[in-house]
């Protein structure tokens, strides 16, 4: 069976890998049964193997040979959290799943446990904290603050904010950038306060 979306295949239409995957894995890996299902592990030499079949339209560079990383920083953080908070997080740690009124917290093995706990950490306490976009009650004189794309609002300034509003999204949706975020809730706020231009003009 072609399988025209895989690697081997939208490279160059199966020209030097082949256009069929499961010859390509064969080439490249060997077949070893875990004692559940089989696992495919890299031959010791399909990584140049592969470099070498692709050479005349790729560019490769090693890591080591592009990239400067500074040593390793680890920096320790402590956070009060609240007791709703804290029973939550063990329960998520104990349980893999956790129910909320926002949706479902579910983690499907360790390592999907591991990630959703550290998530939680920060997104339990703000579900707390905030209050979401639909309830939350705009006044004409309120000021909207909107942190950076990748930092947020400065914690001093986190510490003096009275009113903190969260906007919701879909299972579906990973994620709304700042300016989205910025209209959705700016346009509500014109809303509430009867300032939006449709409503100004039937003034």
């Amino acid at each position: 069976m072609c399988i025209r979306d895989s690697p081997t295949y939208i490279v160059d239409d199966g020209q030097r890998l082949g256009k069929r995957f499961y010859s390509f894995r064969q080439q490249v890996c060997t077949s070893k049964f875990n004692g559940f299902a089989n696992e495919w592990i890299d031959k010791p030499d399909a990584e140049e193997a592969v470099a070498n079949v692709l050479k005349d339209i790729v560019i490769r560079y090693a890591l080591n040979d592009c990239i400067d990383l500074p040593e390793t920083s680890i920096r320790t953080m402590y956070t009060n959290s609240s007791n709703k908070t804290r029973k939550a997080y063990n329960t998520l740690s104990e349980e893999s799943v956790l129910y909320t009124k926002q949706g479902t917290i579910n983690a499907v093995n360790a390592g999907a446990r591991v990630k959703k706990l550290l998530q939680s950490a920060a997104v339990l306490e703000f579900w707390e904290t905030h209050d979401n976009l639909d309830v939350f009650k705009f006044s004409s004189i309120d000021t909207l603050i909107m942190g950076s794309e990748s930092s947020g609002v400065p914690e001093t300034i986190h510490q003096k904010i009275p009113n903190k509003v969260r906007v919701p999204i879909g299972p579906s949706t990973r994620s709304l950038n700042v300016a989205v975020c910025a209209s959705m809730v700016l346009w509500e706020a014109l809303r509430q306060t009867e300032n939006l231009p449709s409503q100004t003009s039937n003034n």
